[in-house]
């Protein structure tokens, strides 16, 4: 899953020097091919296609008379260029890709790029149980951790084609680090600690243990609870700083690099595996869905300023979060890795956590000298204390424009979808356009990544979900003329159609990726951009308003993340056997949009496409 924020700026903005240290894994895993560059005719023949429902006909017209002139003009030398490009690495887009759509991202990670993972929630009958079940998660993190290190994961198979396996080996120890033009990352694989936060306090606390063992859960809630008495009383929010805009974020560490002793402590929490973040109550969520809301809140922006949004470092890859009543999650900072792998990190922690190894203590023991607690220490200058207040106000401003509208729509799930002979991911995609077409009356430029894990450090590609296919679907539906047999017909075609789409984006084969590599050749080699990038039709088909992501798991979680653009939606969902689950926001400043409507009718619409072949007598 990707962001798409700071693709789009991209395709705006000229070409800047980024660094980034080189993240691989080891393991001796099946090669894979290189990621191609589709053909030129092939992709502009996509692009129109996808384009049209944004177009009328003479816009059209316009549109495809600039491709043609792309086509046998600057666009051969731009495809002639970067097939130079790719013939001199296993992935032309990769290091691009990192730079335009992360590192130079300069807009908060918070909510706009970091998604939240929710967890099954527990249950914590007091603090003792709430430690207990922290220290059971921070072993099963770590179990996960070394299984990477130690080459022991299984390579992940889409069907019978293996897929790349190095963003697991960049989930831990990896920070992103403020830095103009562009940030920074740094990868830690040996470290042995992780950072806790308690109240805005931050620890030092050793989860390896100098033979390379886990350290024993036992150990883990002595520490913790030791970690709690030590941070009975609020600290200053200096981890709300992260939440800042990363050029302000990058002025702000400066300023604390000053003092010795926040180098230090900056640098430690750069270093460690992952931080745990101890979160307070969040005051209550409308009662309707309202632990599934609540959670979201907890994992995107920790409710803010009042709450837990300094008890928080969102320039780490993985946070994980316990809050006091049972919700649990993480929020993850996206430019080391997508959503499937995070998610298989969860379902290998909720499973050690249920398999009956609560009360095992399993696990190596470190020497008091070795496993000390340390507090982080900062020293703040008045100047720094004005700049954490105002990344307070920021981040409320933020919070404030933040809609949640999840929901676990139990009708029915992906079995149900199979017996109809239907791909699964096709028919919720058709339910998001026909929602969106019911409350909009118009289609909506629709983002759905796609994996490129089958070459070498692949990332994702757009699916453009919306199509001329689904257009007609939407319509249809909500066509008081239209028989049964002609809404079903109007769905399996969208259906196979964004199959078609879906298929062709996951071989390499989409639009987006492509254009883009044309066009960032395009500031390289400093030619003009060409103007197919200003028509109407490219603009209009990349303003998002739908930004969706299948991130599926076999724990009773989701993840949730922001709209792409002001009036869009965010919908995030995890399709489970006999039921899905919905992660959708909007935002509240957009007067046009609204994550409940949204949720509303996209679950009318999936109840309405269920009525086309189940007769109302059976449910």
């Amino acid at each position: 899953m990707f962001r798409y924020h700071s693709y789009l700026k991209a395709l705006c903005s000229s070409s800047q020097r980024i660094f980034a240290r080189n993240l691989t894994g080891g393991a001796n895993y099946l090669p894979l091919p290189k990621l191609p560059v589709p053909a030129l005719k092939d992709t502009l023949t996509r692009y129109l296609r996808t384009v049209k429902p944004f177009l009328n006909d003479e816009e059209y017209r316009l549109t495809e008379k600039r491709v043609n002139d792309f086509a046998s003009g600057v666009g051969a030398k731009l495809q002639e260029l970067l097939m130079k490009r790719a013939e001199t690495k296993d992935n032309w887009l990769a290091d691009w890709w990192l730079k335009v759509a992360y590192m130079e991202f300069r807009s908060p990670v918070v909510y706009f790029s970091s998604p939240g993972l929710v967890f099954p929630k527990t249950e914590f009958r007091n603090a003792d149980d709430r430690i207990r079940y922290a220290s059971q998660l921070v072993a099963a993190a770590v179990n996960f951790k070394l299984t990477i290190h130690n080459h022991g994961l299984k390579q992940d198979m889409m069907r019978t084609i293996p897929q790349d396996m190095s963003q697991y080996y960049q989930v831990f120890g990896t920070c992103r680090i403020p830095n103009k033009p562009g940030d920074l990352l740094e990868f830690h694989p040996n470290s042995r600690h992780i950072v806790v936060m308690h109240k805005n306090h931050m620890f030092k606390l050793d989860v390896v243990t100098p033979g390379g063992t886990a350290v024993g859960t036992k150990q883990l809630a002595r520490n913790l609870k030791r970690i709690f008495e030590l941070s009975r009383k609020p600290a200053p929010p200096i981890g709300i700083l992260t939440s800042n805009n990363r050029d302000d974020w990058a002025d702000d560490v400066k300023l604390l690099k000053g003092h010795e002793e926040n180098w230090r402590s900056l640098d430690t929490i750069a270093d460690s595996l992952f931080v745990l973040c101890f979160d307070s109550q969040l005051p209550p969520a409308p009662v309707q869905f309202h632990d599934m809301n609540l959670a979201a809140s907890l994992c995107m922006h920790g409710g803010g300023s009042r709450y837990n949004g300094g008890n928080r470092w969102y320039d780490k890859t993985i946070q994980f979060i316990i809050g006091d009543e049972g919700h649990v999650g993480l929020t993850y900072e996206h430019s080391p890795a997508e959503g499937v792998a995070i998610a298989r990190m969860m379902d290998h922690i909720v499973d050690k956590i249920s398999a009956n190894e609560k009360d095992s203590g399993a696990g190596g023991d470190c020497s008091e000298s070795d496993c000390q607690i340390q507090e982080l220490e900062f020293c703040l200058s008045k100047e720094v204390e004005q700049r954490i207040k105002k990344a307070a106000s920021n981040l409320d401003e933020l919070v404030g424009d933040v809609e949640t509208a999840c929901f676990k729509f139990d009708a029915f799930g992906k079995d149900f979808i199979k017996t109809l002979k239907l791909s699964p991911d096709s028919f919720l995609q058709m339910a998001m356009q026909y929602a969106f077409y019911r409350i909009h009356k118009e289609p909506g430029a629709h983002y759905e990544s796609a994996a490129l894990r089958s070459f070498a450090g692949g990332r994702t590609e757009t699916i453009r979900s919306c199509s001329l296919e689904s257009v007609k679907f939407a319509q249809t539906m909500l066509s008081s003329k239209a028989s049964k047999a002609e809404k079903v017909q109007t769905l399996k075609a969208a259906v196979d159609g964004h199959r078609k789409l879906a298929m062709e984006a996951s071989q390499g084969q989409g639009v987006d990726r492509h254009l883009l590599g044309l066009k960032l050749m395009a500031q390289e080699k400093g030619i003009e951009v060409p103007d197919l990038y200003t028509d109407p039709g490219y603009v209009r088909s990349l303003h998002m308003r739908m930004s969706t992501s299948q991130v599926p798991s076999k724990s009773d979680g989701f993840m949730v993340y922001g709209p792409l653009v002001p009036d869009g939606y965010g919908c995030c969902y995890n399709p489970r056997d006999n039921d899905v689950n919905f992660g959708i926001t909007a935002h509240v400043s957009d007067s046009g949009t609204s994550a409940t409507n949204f949720r509303d009718a996209l679950e009318r619409s999936l109840l309405d496409m269920r009525d086309l072949f189940i007769p109302a007598s059976k449910y």
